[in-house]
C-alpha cells in the first residue's frame, strides 16, 4: 500500500473537505503522524488565509502533493509555484482522483515509489 511508503512521515494537512479529507484518512488508515493546519481567517482575511497557510506548509515540507486539475490560477496552482520556487518536489495527483473512495487515493499514489519524505504537505486542487 503506497500510504505505507509515507507512514513514517507527518503528514501535514489543511484540513479542508474533500483530497484533505482523503489524504487524512490514508495517514490515519497507516497511523501516521498528521500535522493539521486550518486557515486563519481572522488574522489573514478570507482570501489570504490559505494561501498563508499553504505557505506555511510547504516551508517545513519535504514534499507537496497536489490534486491538480491543471488551472493556471487558484490555490493550487499558486502553491505548487510557491513550492517550486523554494525546490520542495511535488507529487501530482490527477484531479479526477478526488473523489470520496480513499482506494481510488490510493490508487493515484501508486505511481509515486517511496521518495523517503519526512514531512508531507497535503493540498487540494
Amino acid at each position: 500500500m503506497v500510504g505505507a511508503w509515507f507512514a513514517n512521515a507527518t503528514w501535514v494537512l489543511g484540513g479542508a473537505k474533500g483530497f484533505d479529507a482523503q489524504a487524512d484518512g490514508m495517514a490515519i488508515s497507516v497511523r501516521a503522524r498528521r500535522d493539521i493546519h486550518k486557515p486563519d481567517y481572522r488574522r489573514y482575511g478570507r482570501n489570504g488565509a490559505p494561501l498563508q497557510r499553504n505557505r506555511a506548509m510547504v516551508d517545513g515540507a519535504d514534499l507537496l502533493i497536489a490534486c491538480y486539475d491543471g488551472r493556471t490560477k487558484g490555490g493550487t496552482a499558486y502553491t505548487i509555484a510557491y513550492a517550486q520556487s523554494n525546490q520542495v518536489p511535488i507529487l501530482l495527483v490527477p484531479a479526477e482522483c478526488d473523489a470520496v473512495d480513499l482506494a481510488a487515493f490510493r490508487q493515484c499514489l501508486s505511481a509515486c515509489g517511496d521518495c523517503g519524505a519526512s514531512r508531507l504537505h497535503v493540498v487540494n486542487k
